[in-house]
């Protein structure tokens, strides 16, 4: 029960600087011009708690950092300290700017590479496409000994387009002419490299759990479009394809999410369908918490019918809504933007 409390707490401590950051825009750091969309602010009813939060964010919390070489400016939080380590010249890595807090090892990173001519999308699906053959034949088919490595990136190219859908084993093993054994073998070959990570049905009962089918993701978000050649500017109004995107940065998180509040070798996450589907179910002490993801402008009232549905039945604390812009709170669910959702660790 800790543990619910420990998560609920964080929900609030998000939501208080989400509600700081909109009221100042200074608390995380941002692309200096960036248009910051919606500019409506939350209410805080406690006016104590209000005069606290407008004189921090009336504070000098914020610098610019400019960089004459990339041609982009940082805002980022005063007491930070920008370092440039530049790239190393062996490799394809780019140079990094780190902003951090001295002593404490506090702070952000990025990394900024002049490897790739501005919407050069060809040659980053290429790039992606020789690591993932080098990622095949050095490690997967040579450890494992594969002997038909084709079969393996074909199914590899199925996940990536299906990715977050329900797997069916047996019709996948008949669209690429194996065995279903030889399909679970090659689904643990792809587990083990990282490449993917599988969601199963939530219910109380194992045997229910082992009955449904599975879902897959293909874990890294770059190497999924790459795959389905995704990597222009189509994706973005592609609402299907980035979609998967999100969900599958989502389900990669709460693993994450998981595993920081509950440490353990294999953190577990699962979906729930009946005759409606919730994406993922996050379970922390044996509490389920719905999560569904809504990357669009407006949350439709049938998604939080749907997480109430869920919450009665099965007496949990709270739901969550991932969505694009919206932060609120209904009764027990929570709506909460991506962006500030990948902010929780």
């Amino acid at each position: 029960m800790k543990k619910i409390l420990v998560l609920i707490v964080v929900l609030i401590l998000v939501v208080l600087g989400y509600w700081l950051y909109k009221t100042n825009g200074s608390v995380f750091p941002t692309v200096v011009g960036e248009n910051s969309g919606n500019t409506d602010s939350a209410s805080l009813t406690d006016t104590s708690l209000k005069d606290e939060a407008d004189a921090f964010a009336n504070a000098d919390l914020s610098e610019i950092y400019e960089d004459p070489t990339y041609g982009f400016s940082l805002k980022y939080p005063s007491g930070l300290e920008p370092i440039l380590i530049p790239a190393d010249p062996e490799s394809d890595t780019g140079d990094m700017f780190i902003f951090e807090q001295n002593g404490t090892g506090l702070g952000f990173q990025i990394i900024v590479s002049e490897f790739l001519e501005e919407n050069d999308y060809q040659r980053i699906s290429e790039a992606i496409r020789d690591k993932i053959k080098l990622i095949f034949f050095k490690d997967i088919v040579r450890y494992f000994r594969i002997r038909n490595p084709s079969v393996l990136e074909d199914l590899f190219k199925i996940l990536a387009k299906e990715s977050g859908f329900s797997f069916n084993v047996a019709n996948t093993a008949r669209v690429l002419g194996i065995e279903r054994p030889t399909l679970k073998e090659y689904l643990k070959y792809l587990t083990k490299a990282y490449l993917i990570e599988s969601a199963e049905f939530y219910s109380e009962s194992r045997r229910k759990r082992l009955r449904k089918q599975e879902k897959i993701y293909v874990l890294d978000p770059g190497i999924r479009n790459g795959i389905v050649d995704y990597l222009d500017d189509t994706l973005v109004s592609n609402p299907q394809e980035l979609g998967k995107v999100v969900e599958g940065l989502v389900f990669d998180h709460l693993k994450r999410l998981k595993y920081n509040i509950e440490p353990g070798p294999l953190p577990q996450i699962f979906y729930w369908k009946n005759q409606k589907e919730i994406d993922f179910i996050l379970q922390i002490k044996r509490k389920a918490i719905p999560v569904e993801v809504k990357y669009r402008a407006a949350i439709p009232s049938s998604a939080i019918s749907t997480i109430n549905e869920f919450l009665d039945m099965h007496k949990c604390p709270l739901g969550i809504i991932i969505s694009k812009e919206e932060l609120s709170m209904n009764q027990k669910v929570i709506t909460i933007p991506l962006w500030l959702f990948l902010l929780m660790a």
